[in-house]
């Protein structure tokens, strides 16, 4: 019979090996990626053509915040990383999307989304969804070398108590965080 612990210790390593091959160019604090996940889930989606800066996403812990509820993103390829809160009532579900200069995702320096007001924030384009049937999609975008990177932000109403302006202020602290 196998040992236990070998066969677990191959398997990590297959899955490291492994890690390599697969690309996609979102990344997201669902169940289905390396993000350390919050209470929400969310679909993501995969592509066939990706950059290494899309390759090389790897997200990290930061001991000093995980403390407090907040995590660390780091995009080793493009520089940058932001903090997000992973629990709490105002924790968005969050993916970073990828898009090379003349996608029709962004239009203008702004994600595009349907229903969407555009604002200047920061060195950001900031795309608000206004809430509906009790949720809100914000995407905050900004470019890296050439290429478009969006922190695209989803949060349902939870509780009777729930302010989205008090919502917004968490998103802010959060584009706030970003660095390159």
């Amino acid at each position: 019979m196998q040992n236990p612990k070998i066969l677990a210790a191959l398997a990590a390593v297959l899955l490291l090996v492994g890690a390599g091959c697969a690309k996609t160019e979102v990344t997201s604090n669902t169940n289905e990626t390396l993000v350390i996940p919050d209470s929400s889930s969310n679909n993501e989606s995969e592509s066939g053509s990706e950059s290494e800066a899309e390759a090389e996403t790897k997200p990290e812990a930061n001991a000093v915040s995980a403390a407090d509820g907040w995590q660390t993103y780091t995009n080793a390829a493009l520089g940058f990383s932001f903090n997000w809160p992973s629990k709490g009532r105002y924790a968005p579900t969050w993916e970073v999307k990828f898009a090379k200069e003349g996608d029709a995702s962004v239009k203008d320096g702004c994600f595009v989304a349907t229903g969407a007001t555009n604002s200047k924030s920061g060195e950001f384009c900031h795309a608000s969804v206004a809430p509906a049937a009790g949720e809100a999609k914000d995407y905050f975008t900004t470019t890296i070398n050439g290429q478009h990177v969006t922190l695209a932000f989803t949060k349902k109403e939870s509780g009777k108590d729930f302010s989205w302006s008090d919502y917004q202020e968490e998103l802010e602290q959060i584009v706030s965080s970003f660095k390159k």
